[in-house]
């Protein structure tokens, strides 16, 4: 969670640290950007799984220069998830400045990433919406490079209606105004 993203995994570190899951965060006031501490360490252990949230803009892509040397270990997958709902993902040439921002300060090329895909307007996202939103990115994402799976709520879409692979989503975070 390296930028001020709406979802912050630190108003859910209780749960998930209850679940064996450790978040990191540095305390902040309102949308003071930080830096994330003990990231560091973490990219440089074998025994665990890190996530790095960063973001998918270029405020994204200059916190995330500084880990560059762990995306280039061997046993380190680095996953570029793409929602073309969003803004900034919304057609080719969008996509592709912020991909290039990102590559160029981990000195890394699309074919160190694998593409997720995420095509989401929220928690109420609907079966066509994700379908949609799929055929969006097949159209403006893999003529470039394959998309690894796609995300998707709990119980959205079927494996067998989906175009590849699905990693359905359990959704713990309710936003006050849903309630």
């Amino acid at each position: 969670d390296m930028t001020k993203p709406l979802f912050r995994s630190r108003e859910m570190a209780r749960p998930l640290e209850e679940r064996g899951i450790t978040v990191h965060f540095e305390e902040q006031f309102y949308d003071a950007p930080t830096t994330v501490g003990g990231a560091d360490l973490l990219l440089r252990r074998d025994d665990n799984f890190s996530v790095l949230d960063v973001g998918g803009d270029y405020i994204g892509a200059r916190s995330v220069g500084r880990y560059a040397s762990a995306f280039r270990s061997e046993d380190t997958v680095v996953y570029y998830v793409i929602n073309p709902y969003r803004p900034w993902s919304d057609t080719t040439e969008r996509i592709d400045a912020v991909l290039s921002d990102i590559l160029a300060v981990t000195h890394l090329s699309v074919e160190d990433l694998r593409i997720v895909a995420n095509p989401n307007l929220g928690p109420e996202t609907t079966a066509e919406e994700f379908l949609a939103g799929c055929r969006m990115l097949r159209t403006t994402v893999e003529p470039y490079c394959p998309i690894s799976f796609y995300c998707a709520r709990e119980g959205i879409v079927s494996q067998e209606d989906a175009p590849g692979p699905v990693m359905e989503l359990k959704l713990y975070l309710s936003y006050p105004w849903n309630d």
